[in-house]
């Protein structure tokens, strides 16, 4: 896929690049942000998959994307959305994991955390203390 790869011209034309959380700094800021997923195993780990998070103003650009050769059938997903096909994905491909670990960042989302439980995915989320939960 390689609309994942920046291009080398000026910043403002690198995939996906757009003024978004940028969780290495701790602020919004320009920069490009994907989401991964990793097996870990003791003091073991790997990452399984990765996907670039490309921001609705992007998308909707199909000039832009064009350009920067993003495929033409790519469309908008949150960043819960591409978890979601994280996971499909590694349950097709018949990866073995026992829970999904998820940050606050996702945790926050009550749907989200809802699908998850509604698949059958076991769970361990950083969720905001002022949070709740009912069952």
């Amino acid at each position: 896929m390689p609309y994942f790869l920046a291009s080398w011209r000026v910043p403002q034309e690198s995939v996906g690049v757009a003024r978004q959380c940028c969780g290495r700094l701790g602020k919004v800021d320009n920069c490009q942000t994907c989401v991964n997923a990793s097996l870990v195993h003791g003091t073991s780990a790997t990452i399984i998959d990765c996907r670039l998070y490309l921001p609705k103003k992007w998308t909707d650009d199909r000039d832009r994307c064009k350009v920067a050769g993003v495929p033409g059938d790519v469309t908008f997903k949150t960043k819960s959305q591409l978890v979601l096909d994280i996971v499909h994905h590694a349950r097709s491909m018949g990866i073995r994991y026992a829970w999904v670990g998820i940050d606050s960042g996702y945790g926050k989302e009550p749907i989200f955390l809802k699908t998850l439980d509604d698949e059958g995915e076991q769970y361990v989320a950083d969720v905001h203390t002022d949070q709740s939960f009912f069952s």
